[in-house]
């Protein structure tokens, strides 16, 4: 006999047929692929804040934004540094904490896309499990 248990409640899986039975295992996947998202954005999260923290020590006074052109500031918390003023290690950090930012971005969809697939499969296996 085997279980499974769907928001709180446990189902037997050995009543189901070959299709239901592929939905559950969909679900179990696509739920253990959530985690792993979760996770991924937590580790991202992490290094940014490391890579920010790192970056604020690194930065010059800044400027009032009046006396700069545009394409040469970078902004950091509101405020604007030129970037002929910042080290190369300040650069490096800076364009790590950009990175960080877009893979963020991008396991925020993915995450988005794997709670609404749980979801789905969640409906379709609990519609099987309860006729």
């Amino acid at each position: 006999m085997s279980e499974f248990i769907l928001e709180g409640q446990r189902f037997n899986t050995d009543d189901l047929s070959e299709v239901d039975l592929s939905t559950t295992v969909a679900y179990r996947y696509t739920e253990k692929e959530v985690g792993r998202l979760k996770r991924r954005i937590g580790m991202f999260s992490t290094a940014r804040n490391a890579y920010v923290v790192r970056l604020s020590a690194l930065l010059p006074e800044p400027v009032d934004e009046a006396q700069l052109s545009e394409a040469k500031v970078i902004r950091v918390n509101n405020r604007a540094y030129p970037i002929a003023s910042l080290s190369q290690d300040a650069l490096n950090h800076f364009s790590s904490v950009k990175e960080c930012d877009k893979h963020i971005q991008r396991l925020d969809v993915d995450l988005a896309i794997a709670e609404t697939a749980l979801m789905g499969y969640g409906q379709a296996v609990k519609s099987a499990v309860l006729g």
